[in-house]
């Protein structure tokens, strides 16, 4: 029987090489420095070297039309840290949840917060102060809108995601905030719930929001032992079990550039691959900056742009390192190409191998840290939630699969006016087909459905394939008649 076992692209990436060929001079260099990385952050490298690897298990597919064989991969799941595939996922899978079942058609805002440089070690290390003062800013934002259009009881709503990087790599929690650009309010007459839309703001107002909401956060930092008068980072660091967490040298040699590498150091500096002189660039339409925070408000989209917002999702939802970005340069140092030129012409950084890891492991947060919050009317128990949000449409599904091999009966097709939830887990069928157009359930060879035969995982996933390799080997030892009679 033909078998064709998928590579999932993971193997191939430059980046997985680079992972496989010195993680383990990586760790053991940290080791030697008297500090110990948390466990977190190697399972998270090893994890990673073993996405889409067949021997970790794998789908099983069955095209009954030419009895052609197809065995997935699973992935590492790891979609909180570098995992391009993984990362890939959610942002396809969240977007598209967002768009069908969570964000009205209303017109949004995206409110983009960036921290000053003072601040980032110390709300990337705390969790909770960096939910903290998110909750800080968005309220400044939600009474704005209340004052902007004079309703002091009406309810915003909003969906933030705290990104823990910059295009370069570097430690960088930042709030890309999408906000529904207005108020939901109740009308006394008719008691029906309406939005009213937010009229055209200018730069002005986007400095009024960014200098009320520097000096609430500030207090809410000094509020909690965290003011400016005080080292923050040399307050993470007075007990003992953060002197010896290398994860935390690492969070501020990201954040510092410094001249050149010490010897036996864990994490160097980083070249800038520069192509223009520097110039001084003004600040975009939209964009202002007050005592380190930095906030753009210029990307706004209309009502019923649909497509428009699922991508903007997926942009508040990307990965740290997306392919095609890396390169190697002939001297086996590595390239990394910026999303855009630096004010000072810097097109690229260059990395040594273990400065890239070093990079990647700074990034990584501890776990069970959620990165996503729903604010106001979008919240899980806002009492306006079940009249706001869309009903997810009525599709069936390419990858879910009945007991019988036919479409899942939880996509099954529901009389108008009934709602229903659909499954938070989508198929991946169904994000490549969303997403690329891609059919994935489709027979390679002869393009009919295939079926779902089994989900094999360890041990038996080893035996499979060592079945498979055997069969293969004694194929190719045969001769053509009996070759194609064993396929």
């Amino acid at each position: 029987m033909p078998t064709t076992v998928e590579r999932c692209g993971v193997g191939f990436d430059l980046l997985h090489r680079v992972v496989q060929e010195h993680l383990d001079d990586f760790l053991a260099q940290a080791q030697d420095e008297g500090r110990s990385l948390p466990p977190w952050v190697e399972r998270t490298f090893r994890d990673y070297l073993d996405c889409g690897r067949s021997h970790n298990g794998f789908f099983h597919l069955y095209c009954p039309g030419c009895d052609h064989h197809r065995l997935v991969p699973l992935a590492c799941g790891r979609a909180s840290g570098f995992c391009p595939s993984c990362a890939g996922r959610r942002m396809a899978e969240r977007a598209a949840h967002w768009v069908d079942g969570v964000l009205p058609d209303v017109p949004v805002r995206q409110w983009v917060l960036t921290l000053p440089w003072s601040r980032r070690l110390l709300l990337a290390r705390d969790h909770d102060l960096c939910r903290g003062a998110l909750g800080v800013f968005l309220e400044v934002v939600f009474a704005w809108y209340r004052v902007r259009l004079g309703l002091p009881h009406g309810r915003p709503g909003a969906i933030t995601v705290i990104q823990r990087f910059s295009s370069a790599l570097a430690i960088d929690p930042h709030f890309h905030s999408i906000v529904l650009d207005g108020l939901f309010a109740r009308d006394q007459a008719s008691g029906e719930l309406l939005f009213h839309p937010l009229p055209a703001i200018d730069t002005a107002d986007v400095e009024h929001v960014v200098a009320h909401a520097a000096m609430r956060i500030e207090r809410f930092l000094a509020r909690r032992g965290h003011g400016q008068a005080e080292d923050d980072r040399g307050r993470s660091g007075d007990d003992e079990a953060a002197r010896d967490d290398a994860q935390l040298m690492l969070q501020a040699h990201s954040l510092a550039a410094p001249v050149k590498r010490e010897a036996g150091g864990l994490s160097a500096p980083v070249r800038r691959h520069q192509v223009i002189a520097g110039r001084r660039r003004e600040l975009p339409p939209l964009c202002a900056i007050c005592d380190g925070y930095n906030l753009h408000a210029g990307v706004h989209l209309p009502a019923h742009g649909r497509a428009a917002l699922e991508r903007l999702c997926k942009y508040t939802l990307r990965g740290p390192l997306p392919k095609g970005r890396l390169d190697r340069r002939p001297d086996g140092r590595l390239l990394l190409r910026l999303k855009r030129p630096w004010s000072d012409g810097s097109t690229a950084l260059i990395f040594e191998p273990l400065d890239l890891l070093a990079r990647l492991a700074a990034l990584l947060p501890r776990p069970g840290k959620n990165g996503i919050s729903y604010h106001g009317v979008l919240g899980a128990r806002a009492a306006l939630r079940a009249e706001v949000v869309p009903t997810p449409p009525q599709t069936a599904s390419l990858g879910a699969l009945g007991k019988d091999g036919g479409p899942d009966p939880r996509f099954r097709i529901i009389p108008p006016g009934t709602r229903r939830h659909r499954p938070w887990h989508l198929p991946w069928a169904d994000l490549l087909w969303r997403t690329l157009s891609v059919n994935s359930m489709a027979c390679p060879h002869c393009g009919k459905r295939m079926t779902v035969r089994a989900l094999v995982l360890p041990p038996a996933s080893l035996r499979v394939r060592a079945s498979l390799r055997w069969s293969e080997e004694r194929s190719a030892r045969a001769p053509p008649s009996a070759r194609h009679a064993a396929s």
